[in-house]
């Protein structure tokens, strides 16, 4: 090998990686698995040095066991359980199930096949090895770490300062620049801020006595789609049942976009939502996405407060900074923060996954709610599946009339305890009253049934731009969006509309887009 080991030990993966292996192991033995590697990235070149590189790396991670000290530690998380624990005494990778190839195009092929409960391990392990190679082989590195530094020591110190003041979870091992990087992150991020509340790395939460995080992925519900006597439709169900038959309400965070987050709402009725602690988001619009989570636990009941919107899709800290601001007092916010932290350098980072692609020889996907992330070995298989997810969707989904699709315009605050006229309560807060000029904030805004219509939170908007100028002056709008509110258009499917305003549901939005306010206000 050219370079030291990358991986060192065992541990040095995602939490949810032992998670859903328990699952695995306890339940579904049975099964065989084919993962396929991918880089998203376009013009990425892996040079015939470095794809022999990556090979020598992997030899090596196959040598590797878990350590009496290793297999300890997990002893010690409350819901890894004994006989699991003694299974991973025995298990090692196995090369025969990695399979590699390049071309001199500069294509990396990686393939892992073979017994789905000991090739899922895999994932990170190789994703860990072919991001290190490629940034140290690719670039300087010392010219990469120096950059990686100055960054850090920024994020660092607008923790401090207290510019961010939301706590997240490590989440970078897939995309890390390296392994030595990523220790210096989740170190210093745990010695010089209040802020980070863990990692999903397990031999770092192990090294630094931090709280090792994460539930499961996209690949446990996949799973499902393999299994014959499964409907394809219904798999959200069949994995969430199985969680809670393994975790019994422990360890209880449910990822929700694999077939769509629409279809997994189908699933997630009263009980499930009271047994699981929260759900993750990881594609589509985070802000429509949490309204629409929000909106769910309020029609069984549930108190939002009581559960937790984890964030984890491509964020940065500006965006989990705003989201934070948006969500905070009307649910548990939380963050995972992956690439961000720990490859956040002078050169963009790779975008790499290694996604199931096959379960017993059939095909399965991972849809999600954003086509970008969609990953299907078979395409056929991929129309196939949205059809089944589609005709449920149609049959079952909400007893709500939809409508056209249509543009609405609102003004916001970023922060929705502290709105225009109510915060996010519907406690009279008179918020625009703050600007002392204000030409419309004497207006009347009483208290109106619209907006409880069906038991549901429905907004205010206006149906074009020309409709706000009657509720905001050009002056006020300037006044408001400098206090931190914002003008947004959300293309709605649920809404009412009365003069010089429409109400609509948020959480049905296809998709929100923040406006410049000289797009919307003409002198």
């Amino acid at each position: 090998m050219k370079f030291d080991p990358i991986i060192t030990s065992l541990l040095d993966t995602d939490l949810y990686k032992f998670n859903m292996n328990q699952v695995m192991f306890h339940q579904h033995t049975d099964l065989m698995g084919e993962y396929h590697f991918k880089c998203r990235n376009e013009n990425v070149f892996f040079t015939e040095e470095m794809f022999n590189e990556i090979n020598e790396q992997i030899d090596h991670l196959c040598t590797l066991t878990f350590k009496p000290e290793e297999l300890n530690y997990l002893r010690s998380i409350r819901f890894i359980k004994p006989d699991y624990v003694e299974f991973l005494r025995l298990w090692h990778p196995i090369r025969d199930y990695v399979h590699t190839t390049w071309s001199p195009n500069g294509y990396l092929g990686i393939h892992v096949n073979g017994p789905l409960f000991s090739c899922m391990q895999f994932e990170i392990y190789l994703l860990e090895i072919v991001n290190e190679v490629y940034f140290r082989m690719k670039y300087n590195y010392n010219d990469l770490l120096k950059s990686a530094k100055k960054r850090l020591d920024q994020k660092i110190k607008d923790f401090q300062n207290q510019k961010y003041t939301f706590k997240f979870a490590e989440f970078g091992c897939r995309r890390r620049l390296s392994r030595e990087w990523q220790e210096v992150v989740v170190r210093r991020f745990a010695k010089e801020t209040n802020n980070m509340v863990g990692t999903s790395n397990v031999y770092l939460a192990y090294k630094y006595n931090l709280l090792p995080i994460g539930t499961y992925a996209h690949e446990f519900v996949q799973m499902y789609q393999g299994i014959n006597k499964i409907p394809l439709a219904y798999t959200n169900y069949y994995a969430m049942k199985d969680w809670y038959h393994e975790y019994n309400g422990d360890n209880g965070t449910a990822l929700t976009d694999t077939i769509t987050t629409d279809l997994f709402l189908l699933d997630f009725d009263r009980s499930m939502a009271n047994n699981f602690t929260g759900v993750r988001h990881d594609s589509g619009d985070p802000f429509i996405w949490g309204e629409k989570m929000i909106a769910h636990y309020q029609k069984y009941g549930i108190d939002p407060k009581t559960k937790t919107l984890l964030f984890s899709d491509s964020l940065d800290f500006d965006r989990a900074q705003k989201l934070y601001n948006y969500f905070n007092n009307r649910a548990k916010v939380s963050f995972g923060i992956g690439t961000f932290v720990s490859n956040d350098t002078a050169v963009d980072p790779l975008n790499i996954v290694i996604k199931l692609q096959y379960v017993n020889g059939n095909p399965v996907a991972k849809l999600s709610d954003a086509s970008g992330k969609t990953m299907c070995a078979d395409p056929n298989y991929e129309t196939y599946l949205r059809s089944s997810v589609n005709f449920r969707l149609d049959r079952e989904g909400s007893t709500q009339t939809k409508k056209e699709p249509k543009w609405l315009y609102r003004l916001e605050s970023t922060n929705p305890n502290n709105g225009l006229w109510y915060n996010s309560y519907g406690e009279f807060c008179w918020g625009i009253n703050v600007l002392p000029n204000c030409e419309t904030k004497n207006l009347p805004m009483g208290y109106d049934v619209r907006y409880q219509k069906d038991g549901r939170q429905w907004f205010s908007s206006c149906s074009n731009p020309e409709d706000l100028m009657h509720w905001f002056s050009v002056k006020d709008a300037t006044d408001l969006a400098a206090q931190g509110f914002e003008f947004a258009r959300y293309l709605a499917t649920e809404y009412e509309e009365y003069p010089l305003e429409t109400t609509f549901i948020k959480g049905s939005a296809l998709k929100r887009e923040v406006m410049d306010i000289k797009d919307l206000f003409k002198e």
